[in-house]
């Protein structure tokens, strides 16, 4: 769920890269890769690994503790 949208894009395969080692809390296997775009980069989500349940759950639970 979302509260609002600001811009939807398109990107070429060349565009995208995998993710970088970013050295924070970043969690790296929540990602696809990084997209180039005009003004910078953007991270892009992997969709279907961040809304599997067990995902969720481990979020949550880390949350909680």
């Amino acid at each position: 769920m979302t509260d609002a949208v600001n811009q939807v894009i398109e990107l070429r395969d060349t565009s995208i890269q995998p993710p970088p080692a970013f050295g924070t809390k970043v969690r790296l296997e929540f990602l696809r890769g990084l997209g180039e775009v005009e003004n910078g980069f953007i991270l892009l989500l992997d969709i279907e690994r961040l809304l599997r349940s067990e995902e969720l759950l481990a979020v949550y639970t880390a949350l909680i503790e």
